[in-house]
């Protein structure tokens, strides 16, 4: 039995010498490669949200109050719209990670040339699907067409209509709804009213 005993030993101390070198490289290795790395999410994150009366705000500050509750500070940062989210995302000065962006917003040929030159940007996915709402004054339609309800998009031919505010994504929004009615830019009078006016 002490044979055995000493042998079992020798044994395990032969592989101890001849393992025991690999293993701790191998666990100081790990452990050097988790705290150079930081796998761990951040704590503290920026989000671009829209204009402060906006939905997107509101939808940040929910964000906020969820992500409070595992540790992560949300610091919400308003702007005037998808077009300028996109834009603080792709500029690595700027201190933006997240940012709610419109779908369509990043389309045009201008947006996707300054992204090109930026930081890459990936989208985590899709919250909602979000109406495209067009409000008019019915006496106004009713002084220009006769009557008082528009029934298609090319009716707005000649009118005054405001796009959107200048960083905003329905104005690319309202390019493509013209272009999907076969009207030009140029076939109503645009203007570039913020939200509140």
């Amino acid at each position: 039995m002490a044979r055995i005993l000493r042998e079992t030993l020798l044994q395990v101390r032969e592989i101890s010498l001849t393992w025991g070198p690999f293993i701790v490289v191998g666990i100081a290795a790990l452990v050097g490669a988790y705290f150079l790395l930081n796998p761990t999410p951040p704590k503290r994150v920026v989000l671009a949200t829209g204009p402060e009366v906006g939905a997107y705000a509101a939808f940040g500050a929910r964000y906020a109050e969820e992500l409070k509750r595992f540790g992560i500070q949300v610091v919400l940062r308003p702007t005037n719209g998808s077009r300028e989210n996109i834009r603080l995302l792709h500029d690595a000065k700027e201190d933006v990670h997240l940012a709610f962006v419109q779908g369509g917003a990043n389309e045009s040929q201008r947006v996707q040339e300054e992204a090109s030159k930026g930081v890459p940007v990936v989208s985590l996915g899709s919250l909602f699907f979000e109406p495209y709402w067009l409000f008019y004054r019915a006496e106004k339609a009713k002084s220009l067409r006769r009557e008082a309800t528009l029934l298609q998009i090319p009716e707005l031919r000649g009118w005054k209509v405001n796009a959107g505010a200048r960083g905003s994504g329905a104005i690319g929004l309202t390019n493509r709804v013209l272009a999907a009615n076969l009207m030009d830019r140029e076939d109503i009078e645009r203007s570039n009213l913020e939200d509140t006016d």
